[in-house]
């Protein structure tokens, strides 16, 4: 007599002990997403911050409204100090 095999049971083609899937990567719960740049300004501060290893202080810089990537440019040594100092970046090699 011939068995017919159950759908739960069946193995997709080619499956078998020989095809063995490789897990995904999940996310962990507490993992956020950070906010894509919207404007021009956005996109120009994500940039630079990510050329200088800030990009993890992108966000801060977006809640304070810090997009202006040409009034960080255009800073003195103290303002461009308060400004980091308001983002809680620590710069090495400055007088604080």
């Amino acid at each position: 007599m011939h068995r017919v095999p159950s759908p739960t049971t069946e193995q997709p083609p080619g499956g078998g002990d020989s095809a063995r899937r490789t897990p995904q990567p999940r996310l962990k719960p507490s993992a956020r997403v950070m906010a894509l740049p919207r404007t021009l300004g956005e996109l120009q501060l994500y940039r630079v911050l990510q050329r200088a290893n800030l990009l993890s202080y992108y966000e801060t810089f977006i809640q304070q409204g810090g997009d202006d990537v040409q009034q960080l440019c255009e800073a003195g040594e103290e303002e461009f100090l308060e400004i980091m100092a308001l983002m809680g970046i620590k710069l090495w090699g400055f007088k604080q």
